[in-house]
């Protein structure tokens, strides 16, 4: 299976998010952790996105990022997807929560959207922010990541340090 993207508005937010940028990006990000997958994400507002984490997490309330891995090796490629149409993962963003985020932090919207983007798709390669470690490792790519597009990663250290809002879980989106 090769390598491709798609994005979804659900939003309408299309004035204010760039898909091809967003497609782009997930093509950076699979390019430099030499990933062959195909990612489908899907912009939502917040109500989606608090649904989606009900659904699946168990949550009631939105999260910034969900990220699914729909498929794992060929075989199982072979069973959900025989002709290899679909994505192996799809990440789900609320540009809601990016541009309420951004704004309050003084970031661009894109600037958040990036960090939600690149933390789901770090997500669906097998990344993880369980525990302290492995938080650091995720944090190390995702300014990699968001640096070879240019933005710095210590924009979001402060983001990083916030109190934690009731109802979300640890490993849920970024921190």
């Amino acid at each position: 299976m090769t390598s491709a993207v798609e994005v979804t508005d659900r939003t309408g937010a299309g004035a204010d998010v760039d898909a091809a940028w967003v497609a782009g990006l997930v093509r950076g990000v699979l390019r430099a952790e030499a990933a062959a997958t195909s990612v489908h994400v899907v912009l939502v507002d917040d109500a989606e996105i608090r649904r989606l984490n009900r659904r699946f997490h168990h949550t009631d309330a939105p999260t910034d990022v969900l990220a699914f891995v729909l498929s794992r090796g060929a075989e199982e490629e072979a069973a959900w997807d025989p002709a290899g149409e679909g994505p192996g993962a799809e990440v789900v963003v609320s540009v809601e929560t990016a541009r309420r985020e951004a704004d309050a932090r003084g970031l661009e919207l894109r600037a958040e959207l990036a960090l939600y983007v690149v933390h789901g798709v770090l997500h669906v390669l097998g990344h993880a922010d369980c525990d302290a470690r492995s938080r650091s490792r995720m944090r190390a790519a995702e300014a990699r990541h968001l640096e070879a597009v240019g933005l710095s990663g210590a924009l979001f250290a402060a983001r990083r340090r916030r109190p934690r809002r009731a109802g979300r879980e640890e490993n849920q989106g970024p921190k």
